[in-house]
């Protein structure tokens, strides 16, 4: 007994001084940052902070309410503030970079210092963007969370790509999320999958060890090595399937499969595009004139990239003539759902030829999330059709400053 109780002392006693010594040395990793929640299956932990550095490098904090932001905020804004909700998924949490360079702290910076209104005094950019999520947890989202802080605007950032794949089980595989199922498509009957809710994996002790891993530095430290291990592991695993599917042009797609016509893609991904299609019609049921939805599209890397030439080069390997499918598809739907969009493609596109830089990733492949050069260009972009949304025709001639 006397032996074990030494043997636990030096355990705690090594196991304190690595705490500390971490810390002096080591960067804390955002780790454990997400937990389970009833509605779209998973959030962000409010309270969790650490540094993201896998793709780019960005400080994260989480405030009360789960939003990747460094600030607080009421339930109802001041009577002259105009409040902007972003609802998305990893482009929208932006862990690459900072808070002070994403776009929607950009975009709300450009709204306040350029966009006159008579109206308001202020404008606020509220961002709700968790990495992993889709369009059934944008809908889920919005008319659980964020309508209760009375935006007056909803931006759904809409990502080409991942959003059909996040649509449909078989493709996502993940059954810890909600899922809008196709019952019938002749008579276009769907109906709510949220089985996650009994799932065994949210087990209050499983939940409890994963927030005592987030407190400790030298778990947080030891986790990311695991995780940056696994990735590493299944980055070649799926070289490896790509190698040895490489007469399965569809296989080697993975998500730029999205870039086909409906009529060439596989089943499965047909039916992502209807259950995407069904449930941007239920956000659209959702607009009303005391609070907006407008559907932005993003981009893929390959769309912005600086060379034309790359982009042509991709084009012709798909056997295509434009890369606009999954844009065109997204701005039908969301006119037929009785929506607004702003499709952000044409503009980064144009801006990373002229300025010989991608708005995703790094050199030399451009790939990836946003870069700060692509927050700063969707900034641009988000901020003058909002102050054009909000300022009449009538009203931006007598305006002393607009965006441009």
């Amino acid at each position: 007994m006397l032996k074990l109780r030494k043997y636990v002392i030096v355990f705690v006693v090594s196991f304190l001084f690595l705490e500390v010594t971490s810390r002096i040395i080591f960067d804390r990793p955002w780790v454990n940052g997400r937990s389970f929640d009833k509605f779209t299956g998973i959030t962000l932990t409010p309270g969790t902070n650490g540094w993201w550095t896998r793709e780019g490098r960005g400080f994260v904090e989480i405030n009360s309410r789960g939003m990747r932001d460094n600030r607080e905020y009421e339930d109802i804004p001041k009577n002259s503030t105009y409040r902007i909700a972003i609802v998305g998924d990893s482009y929208v949490e932006a862990l690459q970079v900072n808070v002070s360079q994403t776009f929607w702290r950009l975009m709300e910076s450009r709204l306040n210092s350029e966009c006159n209104n008579f109206n308001y005094e202020k404008f606020e950019v509220l961002p709700f963007g968790v990495s992993g999520h889709g369009p059934a947890q944008y809908l889920l989202n919005i008319k659980h969370k964020i309508s209760k802080l009375n935006p007056d605007l909803i931006l759904v950032i809409f990502t080409p790509g991942n959003d059909f794949r996040n649509s449909i089980e078989s493709l996502e595989n993940d059954p810890f999320r909600p899922y809008l199922v196709e019952i019938s498509e002749s008579k276009k009957l769907y109906e709510w999958d949220l089985s996650f809710r009994g799932d065994t994996f949210r087990s209050p002790a499983i939940l409890t060890i994963l927030q005592i891993t987030s407190k400790s530095h030298i778990l947080s430290l030891s986790q990311e090595v695991i995780l940056r291990i696994r990735a590493a592991i299944q980055s070649t695993s799926r070289a490896t399937a790509l190698n040895n599917n490489n007469q399965d042009k569809l296989v080697n797609l993975g998500d730029y499969i999205i870039y086909l016509p409906y009529e060439k893609l596989p089943e499965e991904w047909k039916k992502s595009r209807r259950v995407v299609e069904q449930i941007i019609f239920q956000i659209g049921n959702l607009d009303q004139p005391k609070q907006r939805i407008i559907g932005v599209i993003g981009t893929n890397g390959v769309q912005t990239h600086p060379s034309i030439k790359v982009r042509n080069e991709f084009t012709k390997e798909l056997g295509l003539d434009n890369l606009e499918e999954p844009s065109n598809f997204l701005k039908i739907i969301l006119q037929n759902a009785g929506m607004q969009s702003i499709d952000l493609s044409p503009e980064l596109s144009k801006s990373a030829t002229n300025n010989r830089i991608g708005m995703h990733g790094q050199v030399p492949n451009w790939g990836g999330h946003w870069n700060s050069k692509g927050h700063l260009e969707v900034a641009k972009i988000l901020s003058r059709k909002v102050c054009d949304l909000i300022n009449p025709v009538g009203q931006q001639a007598e305006k002393s400053t607009h965006l441009q």
